[in-house]
């Protein structure tokens, strides 16, 4: 199972690129450094709450928004939960090309 540190950072990457922004354009939006914003979104560094309070207003979500489950509730979530889950965290760090080819494969192996 993914760390806290892991799931955060999965949930910045992915409300960051929600809002089409490069790690650079968030680091100066929030006054944080581009290595460090990129140590977060890689699980590397835990954020202070100074920083999550900093980056969500930086992306105009509230700071819950980057714990979408609590890892206890993800510990008794049903395998399809975890599994989501643990694809959305994977999803997160690919690039956009590789989502595409995610989303491609994804249809072709569901369509009727």
């Amino acid at each position: 199972m993914s760390s806290l540190k892991e799931l955060f950072g999965a949930s910045l990457r992915h409300a960051r690129k929600a809002k089409a922004l490069s790690q650079q354009q968030l680091a100066e939006m929030s006054g944080l450094s581009v290595d460090m914003v990129s140590r977060v979104e890689r699980g590397d560094v835990a954020p202070s709450f100074d920083t999550i309070e900093v980056l969500a207003k930086a992306l105009g979500v509230t700071p819950s928004r980057f714990f979408g489950m609590n890892p206890m509730d993800l510990g008794r979530a049903s395998k399809r939960t975890r599994a989501l889950s643990e694809i959305h965290r994977l999803l997160s760090r690919a690039n956009d090309g590789d989502v595409i080819k995610v989303a491609r494969i994804l249809s072709a192996y569901f369509a009727d």
